[in-house]
């Protein structure tokens, strides 16, 4: 049982994009609206979106100031990205 636990500690995994975002970052606010990207989204579609939607709005001021179908078309293909886009410009007002 010891041997496997070493043996898994050993292994080189790559980490969900939410935890390099963070690590990159150290920006609660880019963490929590990664975070709502990724569920239920694969990684690589989650780090694309976080790409694209930041580069237009990395603050909670600028994400205010696009309209839900804006944020729509930036994070498009996450899944649910209609609810998703409204809830991140909720969660930037608050």
């Amino acid at each position: 049982m010891i041997k496997i636990l070493t043996e898994l500690d050993n292994l080189k995994m790559d980490a969900p994009v939410v935890t390099l975002i963070k690590e990159r970052t150290r920006d609660p606010y880019q963490i929590l609206i990664s975070t709502i990207l990724s569920l239920r989204t694969k990684d690589e579609v989650t780090h694309k979106a976080s790409k694209r939607l930041f580069k237009k709005a990395a603050t909670p001021e600028k994400m205010i100031e696009l309209s839900p179908e804006q944020v729509e078309k930036l994070i498009y293909p996450v899944g649910f990205y209609h609810i998703k886009a409204r809830n991140i410009i909720e969660i930037s007002k608050i």
